[in-house]
Order: C-alpha cells, then structure tokens, then sequence
C-alpha cells in the first residue's frame, strides 16, 4: 500500500497539479488580505477576515479545488492510458483505488493545513492580533473546516470512473456547488455533501450550534458510500474500458 501512495506522489510530482492546486488555494488570501490592507470597506478583524475567506473556500474553492484534484487522479490515468497498466498490474485493484483515494485525500488535508498557516501570518501583516489562541482558531476555521472537503474526493473519484471524462465531472461538481449555494443557511444542510465544510465551519463559529454529531455522521456516510462505490466500480473496470 505504501508503494502504491508513493507512485501516487509521484505522479503528482511530475504533472501540474500540485503548482495549480497550491496558487488556486494562494489567491483568495493574497487578493482578500490586500483588500483589508488597502481599503476601509472592512472592520480589520479575525471574525471579518475569517468570514470573508471563508466566500472563497468554504462555498467556491473549497469544493472545487479537492473535485478538481480528484478528477484529475482518475483522467490522468484514462488520458494517459496508465489506466490499463493499473488495472493488469500484479497489485490487487482495491488496494489500487484505495491508495489513489488516501492519497488524494492526504493531498487536500495538507493544502488546507498549508492555507491555515498563510491566513494567520496573512492577518498578522494586516494588523491583526498575534496571539496563540488566535493562532489556534484560525486553523479550526480554515484548516480543520478545510479538511472536511475530502468528503468530495471518494465521489468525484467515482463519478470520473463511471463517465470516464473530465467534462461531466466538473460540471457535477459546478452544479453541486451553485445548488447548494442557496440553502448553506439551512441548519440540514449537512445532509448536502457540497455544504458539509460550510456547516462545520459556521457550527465552530457559534457555539450555540457546536453539536457535531449529524454533521459527522453524514460525512462518515458519504465518505463511505462512495468509498465503496469506487472501489466497487474500478474492480468491475474492463480493460478495454
């Protein structure tokens, strides 16, 4: 299995991927942080700053961004034609799919892991206080919230097997995100995948919605469910697919 996670990393390393997924993540913090530095539209603080990142990576990029990684995982192989390679391989095709999905989703935890650590030095330039429980808080807020887009990655890879393309994915996943845009204010929205970050991060925001438990219950469901459906999907893949 770690052999299989490290090929994973290296295909990565070799394609664009990680530069694209690092600047698309890099942008909403160097253009927002500029906007509070230079302007007076805002009141400079963690709760603004934090609420106006979170426009961009807990409704747009925050699904986007992982879909986009974990499409790219499965057409990079159909593209390529590696795909086939995969498939004969000596190793066992669960094993495969599993070590391509953790991967993907150790990739997206570290891209938001990464964005955390920007946000809070991104704040302190502007002005914003320094201490350790702001520190603290604005990687709950951004990279521990951040984290939970993974629930897209097993169903983004799943749904690149069954179509075998790049278009109906990405707009799966552009439509997953405009629909889920208008009922983010629901309290059940974490019945919706795409609006699961934006629960989190709205339930760490106010203490009097700091019960968790449907929330994680319906990202483990997810989670799973589409786990199984790819591993499921790519066992059943033929080779001439």
């Amino acid at each position: 299995m770690l052999k299989l996670i490290k090929n994973e990393f290296v295909k990565f390393s070799n394609s664009y991927i990680n530069i694209v997924a690092f600047a698309a993540m890099l942008f909403p913090v160097v253009f927002t942080a500029l906007i509070y530095r230079f302007t007076d539209s805002f009141t400079p603080n963690w709760s603004n700053y934090l609420n106006s990142l979170h426009l961009f990576y807990g409704i747009f990029l925050g699904a986007l961004i992982p879909s986009f990684v974990a499409i790219f995982a499965v057409y990079y192989e159909l593209k390529s034609g590696t795909i086939k390679n995969l498939i004969t391989s000596p190793y066992s095709r669960v094993k495969i799919i599993t070590a391509k999905i953790l991967y993907v989703m150790v990739f997206v935890a570290l891209l938001y892991i990464a964005v955390g650590i920007i946000v809070y030095f991104s704040g302190v330039l502007i002005g914003l206080s320094a201490s350790f429980a702001d520190a603290l808080h604005v990687m709950i807020m951004v990279s521990l919230t951040g984290m939970t887009t993974i629930i897209l990655v097993p169903m983004m890879i799943y749904f690149t097997l069954v179509f075998k393309n790049f278009v109906v994915p990405v707009v799966i996943t552009f439509l997953g995100t405009v629909i889920g845009i208008p009922i983010i204010n629901l309290g059940q929205s974490y019945y919706y995948p795409w609006m699961i970050p934006s629960n989190f991060f709205f339930r760490f925001g106010n203490p009097s919605d700091a019960d968790f438990s449907m929330p994680l219950i319906c990202f483990a469901f997810f989670v799973v469910v589409f786990f199984a459906l790819s591993v499921i999907r790519f066992k059943r893949m033929d080779i001439d697919e």
